[in-house]
């Protein structure tokens, strides 16, 4: 899992544990809306036996400045279970494989969050090519 993911999965990961497997569940939809920056918008799953969820994620365009305009990050999540593992795919390319599983999701029966990077499909900040750098993509997974 490359470093600069972690602190948003650490974020989605907490949102996912704090879902109770007893009694009534706390609903994902609402522990992934309270994390701030996120939009969230519940989609159809590919799997009858998990959520689908499209999400958005404000990020700066230029880490370096404070008032540079945002943009939202586009991910997806199937959820099956917060007792499931969690596989990260990321491709550095748009995020076309959005609604399907990676084999490794299908082969340990996990959650999948496919993240997208900037200045790729549907996560195109509005600034110039120079802050499309290795730099502001790991920044992007520290915001």
């Amino acid at each position: 899992m490359p470093r600069r993911s972690l602190p948003l999965m650490l974020a989605l990961a907490g949102a996912l544990a704090a879902c109770s497997d007893e009694g009534a569940d706390p609903d994902i939809l609402e522990q992934l809306e309270a994390i701030e920056g996120m939009r969230v918008v519940e989609g159809e799953s590919p799997d009858p036996d998990a959520r689908f969820f499209e999400l958005y994620y404000r990020v700066p365009s230029d880490h370096h400045d404070p008032g540079a305009v945002g943009f939202e990050l586009f991910m997806t999540l199937l959820h099956r279970d917060t007792a499931a593992p969690m596989v990260v795919y990321t491709t550095g390319y748009h995020n076309y494989i959005y609604d399907r599983e990676v084999e490794l999701s299908l082969l340990v029966g996990g959650n999948q969050l496919s993240l997208e990077k900037r200045f790729t499909g549907g996560s195109q900040p509005d600034a110039p090519w120079s802050v499309l750098t290795a730099e502001q993509v790991a920044a992007d997974g520290h915001q």
